[in-house]
């Protein structure tokens, strides 16, 4: 009896195929999270947010990129408008309002809305006392 062995292609570019479209199904999920949950006044910023991975961008609606290039089994989520990072993180000026980093508890963790939320506040909080600021809570 005799086995014939055929083979159909490297398995180990498979695994990188796999990869690369997990990382693109996980970008795409996170902008469409950062969408619904950024601050609006006039929809730009939510406009704004978009994806790149090696495979593909997308996200944004003016038909715009991320200037970034990543690579092999990287993905970003981003916005390209000056003021995206001051809403996230806030300013001295303004209460942060994050819209990013939720939506990636939210995707790639399963966490609630309001489990990603209290996460950034308590951090928020801690570096403000860290920074002997006062701190108030509502």
């Amino acid at each position: 009896m005799s086995v014939q062995v055929i083979k159909y292609g490297d398995s180990s570019k498979g695994a990188d195929k796999g990869n690369e479209t997990s990382i693109l199904e996980t970008c795409i999920r996170v902008t469409a999270q950062a969408k619904s949950l950024s601050p609006v006044d006039n929809g730009l910023l939510g406009n704004s947010i978009m994806y790149k991975t090696g495979l593909k961008s997308g996200g944004n609606t003016e038909g715009k990129e991320l200037t970034i290039t990543p690579r092999l089994d990287e993905g970003y989520v981003g916005s390209n408008t000056e003021y995206a990072v001051y809403q996230e993180f806030g300013t001295r000026n303004m209460d942060a309002q994050p819209y990013l980093r939720p939506a990636v508890d939210i995707v790639t963790k399963g966490a609630s809305f309001q489990t990603a939320i209290k996460k950034i506040m308590n951090s928020e909080m801690t570096k403000a006392i860290r920074a002997g600021k006062k701190v108030t809570t509502l």
